[in-house]
């Protein structure tokens, strides 16, 4: 299944297009209250009225077409994942290497970071930014909202007993995708409003390939003692993929809320 495709809105101010909007409505209005004083009209004053209700529509098609045809990044934010990176150096020391790009981007206001304490090399985020401005071969970004995602290894159950305590909960799958050299799930769980312990999610390869020739991947899901009686609101989790084998798709094994073993293609 597809992930989210990131987005792409304009964060121009309309405050600097009132002027446009002002005068559209003025040149509209204006010969409406001079022909509701009149019993009758002549045809000088209807080309006026015409006259007055093009300028109108030009003044609204003008603000369409700035509204619409800007190329300025910095009037647009996208919203997407990507992984932290950290260098110990520089006044900028972080950057986020977004899923669909090929280099990182720096961040320039990295204090937003520090509120979700996710700064470590490897932490899956997704965010939303806009571009502030490209320097030499670098592009610097500055982040409008942060949201941390469960990033975890893959687990590597050595026997049958281990694969067991990994759980085997119902999971509802929303998304399943690959991106950025991560296994990316958007996903609920059973849960409980009074739970206490917290949730284990884990995947791991199974090691097995399908009669169809397809690798298989596991999600697990433990309650770790806890009594569901809700289901959780959606979450993002990601787990790294292993980078030396060319593997562009997949199939994931997970119970799903019925309590039944479902399969699941995923593609890059």
């Amino acid at each position: 299944m597809q992930g989210n495709p990131y987005l792409c809105v304009s964060l121009s101010s309309t405050n600097s297009y009132t002027p446009i909007i002002g005068l559209a409505f003025i040149q509209f209005l204006t010969p409406l209250y001079r022909l509701s004083q009149k019993t009758s009209f002549s045809m000088k004053t209807l080309r006026s009225y015409t006259h007055c209700l093009h300028t109108a529509l030009l003044c609204l098609s003008a603000l369409f077409l700035l509204s619409c045809t800007t190329e300025d990044p910095k009037d647009f934010y996208k919203v997407g994942m990507g992984t932290l990176i950290k260098k110990n150096m520089g006044r900028y020391p972080y950057s986020i290497l977004m899923d669909e790009e090929e280099e990182p981007f720096i961040i320039t206001n990295s204090d937003m970071l520090t509120e979700y304490g996710d700064k470590k090399t490897g932490q899956r985020l997704l965010v939303s930014y806009h571009f502030t401005e490209k320097r030499k071969d670098h592009t610097w970004i500055k982040l409008q909202e942060v949201f941390s995602v469960l990033t975890k290894p893959l687990a590597h159950p050595a026997n049958q007993a281990e694969m067991e305590k990994l759980g085997k909960d119902p999971i509802q799958i929303v998304y399943a995708w690959m991106g950025g050299g991560h296994l990316n799930l958007k996903l609920r769980v059973q849960s409980s409003l009074t739970a206490g312990k917290k949730h284990l999610i884990n995947a791991y390869d199974t090691g097995v390939t399908d009669s169809e020739g397809y690798r298989l991947f596991c999600i697990c899901h433990n309650l770790n003692g806890i009594k569901p009686n809700i289901w959780s609101p959606p979450f993002y989790v990601s787990f790294p993929l292993p980078q030396d084998e060319d593997l562009d798709e997949f199939r994931l094994i997970h119970i799903n809320e019925y309590g039944e073993p479902k399969i699941i293609m995923v593609e890059d």
